[in-house]
C-alpha cells in the first residue's frame, strides 16, 4: 500500500510539475498589428486575433506593422445572453497576450 501512495504521490507531482512548466512558457505570435474596439491586436497570418493586454491601442509607428509579440497566451472565456456578434468578437473565448514584449519586423 505504501508503495502505491508514493507512486501515486509522484505522479501527482509530476503532473502538477508539467502543467505549472508548461502555463509558464512564453509564446511567439506574430502578425499585422491592428486597433479593435476593446483594445489593440495582432491578427496572424491565418486570421488568428490576439488580444495585447493592457494595451488600447497601437501608436500610428507601429499600426499596420508586422509584428512579433512575445508573452504568456491566456484564453479568456466569455459569458453571453445571445450569440449577437459584440465588438467584432464572435466567438465563446477570447485569447489574449499578457506580459508582451513586442518588437517590428522589417517589411521586406
Amino acid at each position: 500500500m505504501a508503495k502505491t501512495n508514493s507512486y501515486l504521490l509522484n505522479l501527482l507531482l509530476l503532473l502538477v510539475f508539467n502543467s505549472k512548466m508548461l502555463h509558464s512558457q512564453d509564446t511567439v505570435i506574430v502578425g499585422k498589428a491592428q486597433n479593435a474596439k476593446y483594445g489593440a491586436i495582432v491578427v496572424s497570418s491565418n486570421n488568428d486575433v490576439y488580444y495585447i493586454d493592457k494595451l488600447a491601442s497601437w501608436s500610428s509607428d507601429m499600426y499596420e506593422k508586422n509584428v512579433k509579440v512575445t508573452g504568456r497566451f491566456v484564453v479568456k472565456k466569455i459569458k453571453r445572453k445571445t450569440n449577437i456578434i459584440s465588438g467584432g468578437i464572435t466567438g465563446p473565448e477570447i485569447k489574449i497576450i499578457k506580459k508582451p514584449k513586442i518588437q517590428v519586423l522589417s517589411d521586406s
